[in-house]
């Protein structure tokens, strides 16, 4: 299974400059580096650090220097799930914009796609199955479909394909909620980012060749993480190396391999600590297992 690995961004979110996770990446051994299509100063809801040009410039430059081979990009959220309908033109754009930018610096191949949240106050946000698509209403569904049809066309334009990453508190949180968007959208390059171990949120996996049977030949992207699950505490997870947790790594591999699964795979380091050493970790467990 000759596919690209890749090393998300959280790997290297820790103060490192772009031309250090751009080394850092190559010495690892990673293929390319999921970035996120913006950096925030402390959050999602803050302004940018540079404009959307001075970014993509510097990972061009530091990709360049250090022959990274991929680049990818993927959240912050794009907020089309909201109701008023002047943010949902802005977001739409801002992305449609930032899709044209990107292609002119990278031969971009998918981009990892996040909606904004949708959370029910009746429930705590831990709990996934109460939240994001379950949580949505028939309007903001029509929204999300009606806001990334636009932007799919536009990926389209420059042979960019887009998946949705099934992540908690998102409409495309549970991998039928997910593939329902997808088929609604109905563009060819607008599919699935599987992140197998974000439906622990739910409070338990579903089955591995459910999901994949599911996904088919949509599955653009696939994320690698790990968790422990706590004994009597159904919705929370602590997370862990790949070789560990309540996941299977080596099945997944295995079930990509035999579905002839070629699009890249990312390693996350989501979790605390000495995240490059994560990495690092992670990566040697992968190939070891191809």
């Amino acid at each position: 299974m000759l596919t690209p690995v890749i090393m998300h961004v959280n790997c290297c979110e820790q103060g490192q400059s772009i031309e250090d996770i751009c080394r850092k990446a190559v010495e690892y051994n990673f293929d390319g580096v999921e970035f996120r299509f913006k950096r925030f100063k402390f959050g999602y809801n803050e302004s940018s650090i540079e404009t959307s040009s001075e970014y993509l410039n510097r990972i061009a430059t530091a990709s360049e220097k250090y022959g990274l081979k991929h680049i990818l990009f993927g959240g912050g959220p794009i907020l089309t799930n909201e109701p008023d309908t002047s943010i949902r033109k802005q977001q739409t754009k801002e992305y449609c914009d930032f899709l044209k930018s990107a292609s002119s610096h990278f031969g971009l191949s998918v981009c990892n796609l996040l909606s904004g949240t949708i959370f029910s106050d009746k429930f705590p946000r831990w709990q996934g199955d109460k939240q994001g698509s379950s949580a949505a209403t028939p309007e903001q569904f029509a929204w999300l479909v009606e806001s990334f049809k636009e932007i799919g066309e536009t990926a389209g334009e420059y042979n960019i394909q887009l998946a949705f990453e099934t992540h908690p508190g998102r409409y495309h949180d549970n991998i039928d909620a997910t593939m329902h968007l997808v088929n609604n959208i109905g563009l060819e390059n607008v599919g699935i980012n599987l992140d197998y171990a974000n439906m622990l949120a739910f409070g338990e996996l579903p089955p591995l060749d459910e999901v994949l049977n599911i996904c088919k030949d949509k599955l653009f992207y696939v994320h690698f993480k790990n968790a422990y699950t706590i004994p009597r505490l159904q919705y929370h997870q602590l997370p862990c190396a790949l070789e560990d947790g309540v996941i299977n790594t080596r099945e997944l591999v295995f079930r990509l391999k035999e579905m002839n699964y070629k699009g890249p795979v990312a390693i996350e380091a989501a979790r605390e600590g000495d995240r490059e050493w994560f990495a690092q970790q992670d990566i040697t467990y992968y190939k070891t297992l191809i």
